[in-house]
């Protein structure tokens, strides 16, 4: 290969000189042979690879390929010798191949035991596979990226698919599981786009967090009864899935399963399952305490059953068709993520018995508009209404003390929002990026207001001051250059000389400062 790199490397330097050159036959065979040569110097630096590596193992009689830069097909040995001494290919090293973009095809040797985390990582060009059955071990990533790889069967001898075996690899649409197999491990199959089926063999136990995530094709899928428990996300995105049987066996499902199941419209329970049960194709704990997943297609319309008491984790996630929702006067939380991404979702009251609202609770309900909350004493996590952009009422509970972080972080509707006399603290980002708001009154019970708590405000004209002590000012808490600051008549200087962070605003004024109630019990 360097005999023929050397050949060409004239006509390279020479090149744009014998291109430009005026017609002269001698010159003109010159240069057709050395371009000739030039070509099949690339064709086979194209075709060739380096020679594989191993590790030997002497005691054992085995060996491992540890590194090799292939492309096209290859074809590893079952053996290899060295002074004289065979040895055994035994395993494939982690990260012994990845990367190679031209390798097309690779067979393995039967005796082949271990494949390595990474071992054919990002071989992006990669299209067939042939696995031995003597296999035992596929190591975590072991074939992410693979994007052109469109089948493979897994060994009999294969018990475990480990951590992101074949995440990513988006043309892949089948895959035979052996029977022998226990468990599907984390993001084994995230990604995998094409991936229209899968037949879970009888031993299977468990399914790892997101091992399917975003299978967007799977429309079948039976769960057998050996299996126990389904990890978080498992099944997000599947939006070929239309209904679900949960097995009796079953007893160990992780938050949020079946989020962003666009078509699914119904999740059946075993009625020999000790765990869970079904109320009209909606997944519940078996005593009814808990709505677990409610599944998106199911339904435009819903009355969450009176005996429920806690809504789960991502339960609603995603319902894209739910318009409304009825919560019974005996709930008490509201989990994570709950009805994050209902889009249709236009109104919502909280009950009176509600305690805990969790973070993004309602995040991304574009269609929301009006909020009302009938408990008193929530505890309210981050970003629970997060780019709820429609909305443009809300009701707070009297007693609120704390406006968490990111709250109303992009409700761009929200024109007016009153704040009870309650509340002590404005956390960061609380109602930043709400370019409706044209004037925010703060309650004197105010202690501190957070950075960027209105920042991106882009109409918000006037900030009412009602306390005569100056409140903590976050960073970037306002846009100071914009925003009038009105105090209580003579408090300006107060305000200038106590708190430092007040000076960075270009106009404090002083005026009669009244809370919304106040001015309203005013009004003849």
């Amino acid at each position: 290969m360097a005999f023929f790199l050397l050949l060409s490397f004239p006509l390279i330097l020479n090149l744009p000189r014998i291109l430009s050159h005026k017609f002269n036959p001698s010159l003109l065979r010159m240069k057709t042979k050395l371009l000739s040569l030039f070509a099949l110097a690339l064709m086979l630096c194209a075709c060739s690879h380096d020679d594989p590596t191993y590790r030997f193992d002497e005691a054992a009689g085995v060996c491992t390929l540890i590194e090799g830069d292939y492309a096209g097909a290859l074809d590893i040995p079952a053996q290899v010798e060295r002074d004289g001494k065979t040895y055994r290919v035994d395993s494939i090293a982690d990260g012994a191949l990845s990367g190679c973009t031209s390798l097309k095809s690779i067979a393995l040797p039967e005796g082949l035991r271990y494949v390595g985390s990474n071992a054919f990582e990002g071989c992006s060009s990669l299209e067939q596979v042939s696995l031995p059955r003597s296999v035992e071990t596929l190591g975590a990533n072991a074939f992410s990226g693979c994007k052109r790889l469109k089948e493979i069967a897994l060994p009999s001898a294969l018990k475990s698919i480990e951590v992101g075996s074949f995440l990513g690899c988006t043309s892949l649409e089948k895959v035979s599981l052996p029977d022998s197999l226990a468990t599907i491990g984390m993001n084994a199959f995230k990604g995998c786009t094409a991936l229209a089926a899968v037949d879970l063999p009888a031993s299977l136990r468990s399914i790892g967090d997101m091992a399917f995530w975003d299978c967007a094709r799977l429309g079948e899928l039976t769960l057998p009864d050996s299996l126990k428990s389904i990890g978080s996300n498992a099944f997000n995105g599947c939006k070929g899935l239309k209904e679900i049987a949960i097995p009796a066996g079953l007893n160990d499902l992780s938050k949020g399963v079946f989020p962003n199941c666009e078509n699914l419209e119904r999740i059946t329970v075993s009625p020999e399952n000790e765990v869970y049960c079904d109320i009209d194709g909606v997944l519940f704990l078996k005593d009814k305490s808990q709505l677990v997943q409610y599944p998106a297609n199911h339904g435009a319309t819903y009355e969450v059953p009176r005996e429920t008491e806690r809504i789960g984790v991502s339960a609603f996630a995603y319902s894209r068709k739910l318009e409304a929702v009825s919560l019974p006067k005996g709930l008490y939380k509201i989990g994570r993520n709950a009805f994050r991404g209902c889009s249709g979702l236009k109104e919502i009251v909280i009950p009176k018995g509600v305690r805990t609202i969790a973070r993004n609770a309602f995040s991304g309900c574009a269609a929301l508009e009006r909020v009302e909350f009938e408990c008193s004493y929530p505890e309210m996590s981050a970003r629970i209404f997060e780019d709820c952009t429609s909305l443009r009422e809300v009701v707070l509970p009297d007693s609120l003390e704390e406006i968490e972080d990111l709250l109303f972080k992009g409700c761009s509707s929200l024109a007016e929002i009153n704040l009870p006399a309650t509340v002590k603290e404005i956390g960061y980002g609380a109602f930043s990026d709400c370019t409706a708001l044209k004037s925010i009154t703060l309650p004197a019970s105010v202690e501190e207001i957070g950075r960027s708590a209105f920042s991106g405000c882009s109409k918000l004209e006037g900030v009412h001051m009602l306390s005569f002590w100056p409140p903590k000012l976050g960073a970037e808490a306002f846009d100071f250059h914009y925003v009038i600051l009105y105090v209580q008549r003579g408090m300006r200087l107060t305000y200038l000389q106590e708190a430092e962070a007040y000076r960075q605003f270009q106009r404090i004024r002083e005026a009669d400062v009244f809370s919304p109630r106040q001015k309203a019990s005013s009004l003849p």
